[in-house]
C-alpha cells in the first residue's frame, strides 16, 4: 500500500474532528464565519515552529535561519494559503446555516472534479485507470454520506447553501492544486511554511478593512472567555491534520486524495451519530432508517473505491 493512503486517512479522520468542533463553535459561541476565519488565518502563524526543520531538509535552501524558495514558487504558495482561507470562509459559512455531515461532504463531492479539471488541463497530469475509478467510488460514497436516498434529503438545500459549497469546492481545489505544484518545485516543509504565511498575509489584509476589523472586534468581545482555549486546540487538531493532508498530496495524486474525503465524510457521521446519541443539546443529526441506509450505501461506495488503490 502506498504510504500517502494510510496518511490521507489519519488526516481526514484529525479534519473531521476539528469540522465537529467548529460546527459547535460556530452555533453556539463564535457565531460569524468572518471571525472565525480571521482566527483560523491567524493561528497559521504557528507554522514556525517548522521553520528549524525546513532548513535541515535535503535541497532548502535557507537565509539567516529562513528557507527560500524561487519568486515563482513563492507565489504559488503564497496564492495558496489566500485560497485556503477564502475555502474556509466558505466552509465555516456553510456549516453554520446547515448540518456538518451535509455541507462538508457535498464540498468534498465537487471538490476533486476542480483539481482533475485543473490536473489535466493545467498541469497535463493523468490519473491512472484504477485511480480514476476510485476517485468515482470515492465522490459517490461521499454523495451518499450527505444526501442519502430519499427526494427529500437530496433537494432539501436552499440556494445559499448551494452557492457557499461550490465556491468552496473550488477555493480548496485551487488550495491544494497549487500546493501540488509547490511540493514539486520545493522541499515539503519549506512549501508547506510559505503556504501557510500566504493565509497569515491574507489575514492582515482582513484586519485592515475597517468594517471587518470591527465585526471582529466586537464579536471578540461577545464570544465566552472560554471559547479561545477551545478554538485554539482544536486548530491544533486540524493544522496536524492539515500537514499530513499536504503531505499525502506531495507523495500522491492530488485528485486522489481529495476524492478520499470520503473517508472523513464517515469519521464525521459516526461522531455525530454518537454525540447526537448521548449530548444532543451539543450537536443533534438527523439519525433516521433513511439516513442510514444512505450513510451505509457511502461506506460500501468508499470501501470499494479502496480496493482499486
Amino acid at each position: 500500500m502506498p504510504l500517502w493512503i494510510p496518511i490521507t486517512v489519519i488526516a481526514y479522520f484529525l479534519n473531521g474532528l476539528a469540522e465537529i468542533v467548529d460546527k459547535v463553535l460556530l452555533s453556539k459561541r463564535i457565531a460569524d464565519s468572518v471571525s472565525y476565519t480571521f482566527y483560523s488565518g491567524l493561528l497559521s502563524l504557528g507554522v514556525l515552529v517548522l521553520v528549524p526543520f525546513a532548513c535541515l531538509e535535503e535541497g532548502a535552501v535557507c537565509v539567516a535561519f529562513f528557507p527560500i524558495l524561487p519568486a515563482g514558487v513563492i507565489l504559488l504558495a503564497l496564492f495558496s494559503g489566500v485560497a485556503l482561507l477564502a475555502a474556509l470562509y466558505f466552509l465555516y459559512e456553510a456549516i453554520r446555516i446547515s448540518d456538518v455531515s451535509r455541507a462538508v461532504p457535498l464540498i468534498g463531492a465537487i471538490s476533486p472534479f476542480f483539481i482533475l479539471a485543473m490536473s489535466v488541463f493545467i498541469s497535463g497530469d493523468v490519473l491512472l485507470p484504477n485511480e480514476f475509478t476510485a476517485l468515482l467510488f470515492f465522490v459517490v460514497g461521499g454523495i451518499f454520506l450527505s444526501f442519502g436516498p430519499s427526494k427529500k434529503e437530496i433537494f432539501n438545500f436552499n440556494s445559499r447553501l448551494i452557492f457557499l459549497t461550490l465556491f468552496a469546492a473550488f477555493f480548496f481545489a485551487v488550495t491544494f492544486f497549487l500546493a501540488k505544484e509547490v511540493f514539486k518545485a520545493a522541499p515539503f516543509i519549506s512549501g508547506y511554511v510559505w503556504t501557510r504565511l500566504g493565509s497569515f498575509f491574507a489575514v492582515v489584509f482582513m484586519i485592515v478593512i475597517p468594517s471587518i476589523r470591527r465585526k471582529i472586534l466586537k464579536i471578540s468581545f461577545k464570544a465566552p472567555v472560554n471559547s479561545f482555549p477551545i478554538l485554539v486546540s482544536n486548530k491544533v487538531v486540524g493544522a496536524a491534520g492539515f500537514v499530513l493532508l499536504n503531505y499525502a498530496i506531495a507523495l500522491g495524486p492530488v485528485s486522489v486524495v481529495n476524492a478520499m474525503r470520503g473517508v472523513e465524510y464517515l469519521f464525521l457521521f459516526i461522531v455525530t451519530a454518537v454525540i447526537s446519541l448521548f449530548s444532543p443539546s451539543i450537536l443533534k443529526e438527523s439519525l433516521d432508517y433513511r439516513t442510514l441506509l444512505g450513510k451505509g450505501a457511502g461506506i460500501i461506495f468508499i470501501g470499494a473505491g479502496f480496493l482499486f488503490l
